[in-house]
């Protein structure tokens, strides 16, 4: 478990041991930070947490969008044999559609969702090509919030969480 509590334009940080993560989304945003666009050139401010972070190439975003738009949204980032920051950039983005079922159960900014599914969707095969810990991504805005990981799961070391520029 950690508190975190975010006062930077960006934030990427991974927890490099295989874990179930587990996130309250209920805490504060405390406001907005120095505005920067993302590589793809939007201006989005966003928390969230990153899945079988392989590397920052080929990984799970499960996102909380708070402006422009107000939604959960999930993506693959996938970029076979390339590993940095500088090899793939914006490129690689898958951008999952959700259930129609958990499109009509919204979320909005401010309100707490704890036990109520904010989105479900097929993740599809790819993710099965790459593996690695959790971690967490803010865009654009300051928030405190909690974060939970379960036990580490018994196996091989996962490989550990390198930050590159441009992370």
């Amino acid at each position: 478990m950690g508190d975190f509590r975010s006062t930077v334009r960006a934030l990427e940080r991974c927890c490099a041991f295989a874990a179930s993560p587990s996130s309250r989304s209920g805490s504060p945003i405390l406001g907005r930070a120095k505005s920067k666009p993302l590589a793809s050139g939007e201006l989005r401010r966003q928390i969230g947490i990153k899945l079988r972070a392989e590397n920052t190439c080929n990984l799970v975003y499960a996102m909380w969008h708070i402006e422009p738009d107000a939604r959960v949204a999930v993506s693959i980032k996938h970029n076979p044999d390339m590993s940095t920051h500088e090899q793939c950039y914006p490129g690689g983005y898958i951008n999952l559609q959700q259930s129609e079922e958990s499109r009509r159960q919204k979320s909005f900014p401010g309100k707490p969702t704890d036990g109520v599914e904010a989105w479900h969707g097929d993740l599809g095969p790819v993710i099965a090509s790459f593996d690695g810990p959790v971690g967490l991504r803010t865009d654009n805005a300051r928030f405190a919030f909690d974060y939970f990981v379960g036990p580490a799961t018994p196996g091989p070391a996962t490989p550990d969480c390198r930050q590159t520029p441009g992370d």
